[in-house]
């Protein structure tokens, strides 16, 4: 199995519950569930976490094998994104960034 991207976008916003409810009443959304500083919303195919992290980051999700998911975060840095420690460290996944600053979640499975 290669890596590849999942349905699940993170959201950094102020106000994780505010956020949440706005696109349960804008769109055809439900919150499905809660924990920490993040609340999944489910909006048609799309798992969003909105997350109070204090960023207004916007994170990809990418699953990857477990076999493979430390290479992989390897092979990421030897193509030119960097590993975002601060985050990686606090939430025990490697994040890591293009160098345009795109954020990926690499999540094993």
């Amino acid at each position: 199995m290669k890596p590849k991207f999942n349905n699940c976008i993170a959201l950094g916003v102020a106000d994780r519950q505010k956020a949440a409810e706005r696109f349960v009443n804008c769109f055809d959304a439900e919150i499905t569930k809660e924990g920490g500083d993040w609340i999944e919303v489910t909006a048609g195919p799309l798992r969003l976490y909105f997350v109070e992290d204090g960023t207004k980051d916007i994170a990809f999700s990418v699953d990857v094998p477990k076999l493979v998911y430390g290479d992989m975060a390897v092979n990421l840095v030897e193509n030119g994104f960097s590993i975002d420690s601060e985050i990686s460290g606090r939430v025990g996944e490697h994040f890591v960034r293009d160098e345009d600053g795109i954020l990926l979640n690499l999540f094993p499975v």
